[in-house]
């Protein structure tokens, strides 16, 4: 909030605001965004409770003008909701988890030396960034949805950025 303090009038103008609207704003936001019920309800609270912590910007008296902004700002909220949707991954976790390497460099050289060049040859193939993901999911056998995390990327983006990378390996391997 502000520096100012609600005071007990604003904050009765802003509950009667809520009870009068809340549901208005709910079936707004479910049939102008065509978000579920749940959703909606996430979006709303969002929304309401943005408008708390800029209450003091509203007079008691300018109730229409809260609910213009509560309808802009749920709209705002659901165009970010359908975006965080839209990052979610679009192949299933255990797809991606059961994901076979295909890449199978240490059975493919039985001799030590031979197994070093063609890691070598890799490591030269590779930019920094492909040849960490190399590493991190062939040597430390680390899953896709893990990486993703630690990485703070998407798991789709990271899946076909591996998808990439393993053709680009079994081209020039």
């Amino acid at each position: 909030m502000t520096d100012k303090t609600v005071t007990s009038q604003n904050l009765q103008c802003f509950e009667d605001i809520y009870i009068k609207y809340r549901d208005h704003i709910i079936l707004y936001v479910k049939r102008q965004m065509h978000l579920s019920d749940e959703d909606a309800k996430d979006v709303t609270t969002d929304a309401f409770l943005t408008l708390l912590k800029t209450w003091q910007d509203f007079e008691p008296k300018t109730e229409q003008a809260a609910v213009i902004w509560l309808k802009k700002t749920a709209r705002f909220l659901t165009y970010n909701h359908n975006r965080k949707q839209s990052r979610l991954p679009t192949v299933s976790l255990g797809a991606i988890s059961d994901v076979p390497m295909d890449i199978d460099i240490p059975n493919m050289c039985a001799e030590k030396e031979l197994y070093e060049k063609m890691m070598q040859k890799i490591k030269d193939q590779l930019s920094a960034e492909e040849y960490q993901l190399f590493e991190d999911i062939i040597m430390k056998e680390c899953d896709i949805v893990q990486i993703a995390q630690k990485k703070n990327i998407n798991v789709n983006t990271l899946y076909s950025r591996w998808r990439r990378l393993q053709k680009k390996i079994q081209h020039f391997l």
